[in-house]
């Protein structure tokens, strides 16, 4: 998908309770030089310990076909273009942390490749143990073999994944240069030891000394160090220091610990990883370069140190940087979860390995897990595919020796809340923060995240949160998009609404308060009940997806989206210009409203849509569901 799964997981679970969450350039001809087909890769039979095969099924894209099944202990799906350009993409995902069924994700790009006349291809794997990058790497091989077998050799095979995926694809690059062309790792990691950066910066800040670390359950060690957080000069000390710890300062890395924290669940993976001993830093230098009322000398001597056990080498499989086809990296400058300096560690280990002329790495400026828009993601597949086929080699960043506060200038298609560039954007001056306290049953929410929506004063309704609002000792801020810059979003006479995000599980305010005449703050001290989820919310009809000119080109962002019922509109949206909580700039969101608020917006009636005023073809019904829905100009 064009923004981390966690987001659009997180935008669907609000988006039913409420209303109220491109194209590239034409491919050149496959080469009819054949290749040999390598001998096949073995794989295990049956899924791994008690992991259980998921349904592969899936519904193929217009003007393709899908195939699916088992192959040994995995599922998989395939999707064949009608008009196949020769080429195969294989998707590799990230990390299920145990899940107990094997699916399959699709690339987030899916339609991009269809449109195009690329083939794609994604494995499920036989297990979802977190370390299983080079098993990922070994049954992907085996499902190019499945499709070369049914298909034949694809002219030109590229692979490409997220996260855990991203390091399979770059252990695939060194690995299986006779199935693969070029590789396009996503966020890929490094190695794990970063999960001890908030051990280590929170035990300093909390005063937890080696000794007290030693002889203490972890459990009490993460407790006492969380209830010293809540203190705001605490914790802003703890975030200097962890961004230090991560690669030093870079765009959005602050805003990328608050992430990590909120959203990753960064204190349960640094506790279990802990836990397990698969880190070690025992023989780490730490260097500390911020203001953070410590020299690297004074943290070093005081830094909690934590020695790896025995699943320490099973955790471990890192690439060697022995690459053998041309590799193009993505990475988010903010994050903290894979942050820069294992970025820079693969560097660094392809120029040892002598490869250097293999690789190109870019960063985005975003401060989440795999924060990249369809457009980046795009734009980097399509520079790879040039470099490969036609020997452009494309430009990158020098990670090693570029000052941090500049990369990702050259590579961010979408601004960022945080960044001067979304300052910058149509109806920014219109925004309003939101901020205050709230409350769950009459308690202070000390953990999650706080979204927004917006009801017109005809009813109609959106998610107009620009940004997450982290909630932290009850207190919560977050900037809100007026009609000016998202379509349907702040306007004279609007109301606006909270939503509140345990675990995937929506609740909202039992509040509406009136968007402010004159822009600037609002102050909203909300409650949410559990006896109550619904609180002032009704049920929608969600539509996702890309809005495309009929060549296949992403429309420009401001673009209107409206749904209609016969003749009432009875939604409206447009194309952002930012990356938002919900969508990127290539992506709508839009919610259709319940007969509660426009009586003529019935349940169960054909819902009939038009991009700037203009019809297109696609249609659906009005039934509370989410849908993802590509809509094509004429």
């Amino acid at each position: 998908m064009s923004f981390p799964s966690w987001r659009l997981l997180v935008w669907i679970a609000c988006a039913a309770a409420v209303i109220a969450c491109g194209a590239g350039k034409d491919a050149p001809k496959a080469t009819p030089t054949p290749k040999p087909i390598p001998s096949p890769v073995t794989f295990a039979e049956q899924p791994a310990l008690d992991f259980a095969w998921g349904d592969p099924m899936f519904e193929s894209l217009p003007g393709a076909t899908a195939h699916f099944g088992r192959l040994g202990g995995t599922a998989y799906q395939i999707e064949m273009p009608a008009e196949w350009n020769g080429r195969l993409v294989l998707f590799l995902h990230g990390s299920r942390s145990f899940e107990h069924e094997l699916t399959v994700d699709a690339p987030g790009i899916r339609s991009y490749l269809i449109r195009n006349g690329y083939a794609w291809a994604a494995s499920s794997y036989s297990s979802n143990v977190p370390a299983v990058a080079g098993l990922a790497a070994d049954e992907t091989a085996a499902l190019w073999d499945k499709f070369t077998q049914q298909f034949g050799r694809p002219a030109y095979t590229y692979v490409t994944g997220q996260s855990l995926g991203g390091i399979a694809s770059i252990l695939s690059a060194e690995q299986y240069p006779d199935r693969y062309d070029g590789a396009l790792p996503l966020c890929g990691a490094m190695y794990p030891d970063s999960f001890l950066d908030l051990l280590v910066a929170g035990a300093y800040v909390s005063g937890v000394t080696q000794q007290e670390f030693d002889s203490t359950p972890s459990a009490e060690v993460y407790s006492r160090i969380r209830d010293v957080l809540k203190s705001p000069d605490k914790f802003q000390q703890f975030r200097n220091l962890v961004v230090d710890l991560t690669g030093g300062p870079r765009p959005l890395a602050d805003r990328g610990v608050d992430v990590d924290i909120a959203v990753f669940g960064a204190w349960t993976n640094s506790q279990l990883a802990v836990d397990t001993r698969i880190v070690d830093n025992t023989s780490t230098v730490y260097a500390i370069s911020r203001d953070t009322g410590v020299t690297s000398d004074q943290f070093n001597e005081a830094a909690v140190r934590v020695a790896k056990g025995p699943l320490y080498e099973t955790f471990n499989i890192q690439p060697a940087g022995d690459i053998q086809i041309p590799v193009l990296t993505l990475n988010t400058t903010g994050e903290t979860r894979i942050p820069i300096d294992e970025v820079r560690e693969l560097q660094r280990r392809v120029d040892a390995a002598g490869r250097s002329n293999l690789l190109v790495q870019r960063t985005v400026r975003d401060p989440y897990h795999c924060g990249f828009t369809n457009p980046e993601w795009e734009q980097g597949f399509e520079d790879l595919v040039d470099w490969v086929e036609q020997g452009d080699k494309p430009k990158g960043e020098d990670v090693l020796n570029t000052d941090g506060n500049d990369l990702g200038k050259k590579f961010t298609l979408s601004p960022r809340i945080g960044l001067a560039e979304a300052d910058g954007v149509p109806g920014a001056d219109m925004r309003v923060t939101v901020s205050g306290t709230a409350t769950l049953d009459g308690a202070p929410i000390d953990t999650g995240l706080i979204t927004a929506s917006v009801r017109s004063a005809v009813g109609l309704g959106r998610r107009c949160a620009l940004e997450f609002g982290f909630l932290h000792s009850g207190e919560f801020e977050l900037p809100l998009a007026a009609d000016e810059e998202m379509r349907g979003c702040g306007q004279p006479g609007a109301k606006v609404f909270l939503v509140y995000d345990p675990n995937g599980r929506s609740l909202v305010s039992r509040e509406l308060i009136d968007w402010p005449a004159t822009g600037g703050r609002l102050s909203f001290n909300a409650t949410f009940s559990s006896a109550d989820p619904m609180g002032v919310g009704h049920p929608s009809t969600t539509f996702v997806g890309e809005a495309l000119h009929g060549s296949g080109e992403h429309l420009e962002p401001g673009a209107v989206i409206e749904a209609f019922i016969g003749d009432t509109r009875c939604g409206v949206s447009s194309l952002p210009h930012l990356f938002t909580t919900t969508t990127d700039s290539s992506r709508y969101d839009l919610a259709v409203v319940s007969p509660e608020l426009i009586p003529a917006c019935q349940t169960g009636e054909t819902i009939t849509f038009r991009i700037d005023g203009e019809p297109v073809a696609a249609t659906a019904t009005h039934d509370l569901q989410f849908h993802q829905l590509e809509l094509v100009l004429p």
